[in-house]
């Protein structure tokens, strides 16, 4: 029934194969996103975005101190933490407000003047061997390395240090502490009175709704999606066109299992090879790559992505191939 459509076939699962390999990645790498930020032992956070809305210039350093006071008020009324998760433009760190000690990954007693590289990166191996150093504010000294290296999103960060009253705005990803609205609104409302910003928010309370707003997920579940739906209607429809060489076979004292044995063999190599070819594809991805070095190795992003896709896409068929073989069985046997 298959080797007809060997082609046909083989193009089919390897397009379906892509977008399993690619939710393969997706999924854990999601996931470790969604840990990575948790703040300490909770589960609930809110992740604000700072952009310019225009141009007035910098800051002078009576708004960047009153703004600092205004975000430790806030942030020690409601016992909660901000942090920058991810930056634009700058010096490679999270800066870090704090003052309740809701962060599990940052030291009992952080200094100011001090910054604490994560560990296993850069910042940790190379630059904190030197004396001085051009990415680290003007005074600031190596401290003791964080135990979560994976507490910020953006990899190119290296260290984190305290909020002192002399930053000058970050442009970028900020993470509060708390899934609570009213929390959320005055640190926005800080911003936007102190600073000309556009600040928008992302509530996460679950690992769920932090996927919902996730593009890398949600666009990979719609073309996963699609190409399950095109897959089992061209498996269903490719049987219904090739079921008169079942029915040969049937009358010739082929059993109902037996008939299936077969197809099962002639599509198995299609989706050894294509799925195979599917993973290697998504696995070398240049985005794919970049997002998951160091976090994920490029034979993790492989396996998982080969072995979901062959997995999935062998089950659909099969799936399909029962129940067309029971069904036409059934009618051949009481026609």
């Amino acid at each position: 029934m298959i080797m007809k459509n060997r082609f046909t076939y083989a193009i089919v699962v390897f397009f379906l194969s892509l977008s399993i390999s690619y939710m393969a990645w997706a999924l854990p790498w999601e996931k470790y996103v969604f840990l990575s930020m948790q703040p300490g032992s909770r589960a609930d956070f809110t992740k604000i975005t700072v952009e310019p809305a225009f141009y007035l210039g910098t800051a002078d350093e009576n708004t960047r101190g009153d703004f600092a006071n205004k975000l430790e008020q806030i942030t020690k009324q409601h016992n909660v933490a901000v942090y920058v998760s991810y930056v634009d433009t700058g010096r490679p760190e999270s800066v870090v407000m704090d003052p309740e000690h809701v962060l599990s990954w940052m030291p009992k007693n952080p200094q100011k003047n001090i910054v604490y590289p994560f560990r296993g990166m850069y910042a940790e191996d190379k630059i904190c061997d030197k004396i001085e150093n051009r990415f680290f504010p003007p005074g600031y000294v190596c401290g003791e390395s964080l135990v979560k290296e994976a507490s910020v999103e953006d990899k190119r960060i290296q260290y984190a240090r305290l909020w002192d009253e002399n930053l000058p705005l970050v442009y970028g990803s900020y993470v509060i502490t708390t899934s609570d609205v009213s929390v959320v609104k005055e640190v926005v409302h800080a911003f936007e009175d102190y600073f000309a910003v556009r600040v928008s928010s992302q509530i996460h309370d679950s690992f769920i709704s932090f996927l919902k707003k996730e593009p890398i997920f949600s666009i990979g579940t719609f073309f996963l999606l699609a190409s399950v739906v095109m897959s089992i209607v061209f498996f269903t429809v490719n049987f219904l066109r090739t079921s008169h060489s079942l029915y040969l076979a049937w009358v010739s004292g082929s059993s109902k299992t037996k008939l299936i044995i077969n197809d099962v063999k002639d599509i198995f190599i299609f989706l050894f090879v294509s799925s195979l070819l599917a993973a290697i594809v998504v696995a070398s991805l240049p985005f794919v790559v970049s997002l998951s070095t160091p976090v994920i190795s490029w034979w993790d992003v492989f396996v998982w992505g080969w072995c979901a896709s062959f997995f999935i896409s062998f089950l659909l068929f099969f799936v399909v191939d029962v129940v067309g073989v029971f069904r036409v069985v059934r009618k051949w046997e009481y026609a």
